[in-house]
Formats: structure tokens, sequence, C-alpha cells
């Protein structure tokens, strides 16, 4: 009864900001980046037991490419409108403006996620294992097919830094992850260890 609580409680989270979009009216712009705010949070947790229930039937490595993609689409949303407005501005100094905030919010969110989350998890990792095991982080093999491809796509973004970006990017870029989803379709299903409402 009590896993049902907690995503009964998760979706309630959501609500508001779906009344919000479909007709609540609500004046100030920071009560509203809250409803939103609790929304995104509401649905990361609905996601991520999902995607826990989803590794019972496909790879670890593909539900997560899954959940990955759900999760980035609302950035990939912000990203498109300055692209397209940047395209229908060409030429002009609006539309110079907008290229250059479609590259600040891609390249500044990647910045946040590398530069500040993947190391706030090693630090928290270590505060709680220091006494252990010591300040390494041992990940399993099964882990080396996420690490290669992000390797590969690090590597390619310092060539576009070089290089500047253009079209042929995008190419890359999206036939890169569709090699990974393949190879991670293809990887063994284990039977993962369901905790909370995952169960």
């Amino acid at each position: 009864m009590g896993n049902w609580l907690f995503i009964a409680a998760a979706f309630l989270l959501t609500a508001p900001a779906l009344a919000l979009r479909f007709g609540l009216h609500v004046e100030s712009p920071a009560a509203q980046a809250a409803l939103f705010g609790l929304a995104i949070l509401g649905a990361a947790f609905l996601l991520s037991w999902g995607a826990e229930v989803a590794q019972m039937d496909i790879s670890q490595a593909l539900a997560l490419a899954f959940l990955a993609f759900i999760a980035v689409l609302p950035e990939y949303a912000v990203d498109l409108y300055f692209a397209w407005s940047a395209g229908q501005q060409a030429g002009t100094a609006a539309g110079a403006q907008y290229a250059s905030y479609t590259t600040a919010n891609m390249t500044g969110a990647n910045r946040l996620l590398i530069g500040f989350g993947w190391p706030l998890v090693f630090f928290l990792f270590w505060l709680k294992q220091r006494r252990r095991q010591g300040p390494v982080l041992h990940l399993e093999p099964v882990h080396y097919l996420e690490l290669s491809y992000l390797a590969l796509a690090t590597f390619y973004s310092f060539f576009i830094l070089i290089k500047g970006l253009d079209l042929v990017d995008s190419f890359v870029l999206i036939a890169l992850f569709i090699f990974y989803v393949l190879r991670a379709s293809r990887a063994s299903v284990e039977e993962p260890e369901l905790v909370g409402p995952a169960r």
C-alpha cells in the first residue's frame, strides 16, 4: 500500500502544472516556476521507477537510454525554439542572438552536468564509502558500453570546438546515439533489484 502512496504523491506533484497548462491562471512567475518545478520532480520519480521496472524486460543500458532521451526532451524543446527563431531571423542581430542562445542552452546544461552533477554524485559516494572501501568507485563491466560512447561523444565535442559547428555534426552525433541504442538493445537482460515503488 505504501508504494502506491508514493506513486500517487508523484502524480499529484504533476497535477498543478497540468492545471496551469490547461487553464488555471496564476499571476506570479515565481509561483508558476515552482509549480512546473514540482511537476518535473514528480515526473522524474515516475520515470525513474518506470525505468527500473523496464529493466525486467530490456537491458539496463537500453532502459537508461530511453530515460535519458525522455528526460532531455524539455531542454531540446527550448533549443528547438531558439534554433527555429534563429533560422526565421537569419542574417539579423536577433537571429544571431537566438543562435547564441541555442548553443549556450545546450552547452550550459552539459557543463552543469559534467562540472557539477557528476562530481556531486561522486562526492556523496565518497562521503558514504570513504571508511569502507576508499575513494574509488568501481564500475561493473556492463557499464563500459555507456562509458565508451560517452567518451566518443566527448572527444567529438572537442573536435567541434576546434572546427566549428555545422549540420554534419548533427548527423554524426545522432548516428552515435543510434549506434549506442542498437548496442544497448543487444545487451543481456539481468533481473534488477527493485526497491521502493518500482516493486
